[in-house]
């Protein structure tokens, strides 16, 4: 199954595939060797099959928490002329904070410091709007 020419270590990485961590008794002893050349590897391997699991099952909870916010966040009323000002402004701010620090190399930051500007300015917007909404309703009688 495996030739002697596989002397180097990428070899045998490569070979691996073929060798369990843990050989049955009854394999020939050139199996047995190679698996025992390679155990720490494999070690290796399996910690890091275990990692991989991990992080499959952490990803999966985290889209399942997201989805479940989604879900949840869409119960209720309305939004407000004050929530969509801030809403609005906030992606927007985002939006153009990430192209503003992509540009000097810092997107991440752009987006995050252009994000609370746009929501800040976006409520405030909101806000005049939401209040010249209600002071019309209250002059017109809907109050």
């Amino acid at each position: 199954m495996f030739s002697n020419s596989a002397n180097s270590p990428s070899d045998r990485i490569q070979n691996m595939r073929h060798v369990t961590c843990f050989e049955p008794r009854g394999r020939s002893s050139d199996s047995r060797r190679l698996g025992a050349d390679v155990g720490g590897l494999c070690v290796l391997l399996n910690e890091f099959e275990g990692v991989k699991m991990l992080l499959k099952r952490i990803i999966a909870l985290v889209f399942s928490i997201l989805m479940m916010l989604a879900i949840v966040g869409c119960y209720g009323e309305p939004l407000s002329t004050r929530e969509k000002g801030t809403l609005l402004g906030g992606a927007a701010g985002a939006g153009t904070g990430a192209l503003v620090g992509g540009a000097v190399g810092h997107p991440g930051a752009g987006a995050a410091i252009g994000g609370l500007g746009g929501a800040a300015a976006g409520y405030g917007i909101g806000n005049h709007m939401q209040n010249e909404e209600n002071q019309r309703a209250y002059q017109n009688g809907y109050y």
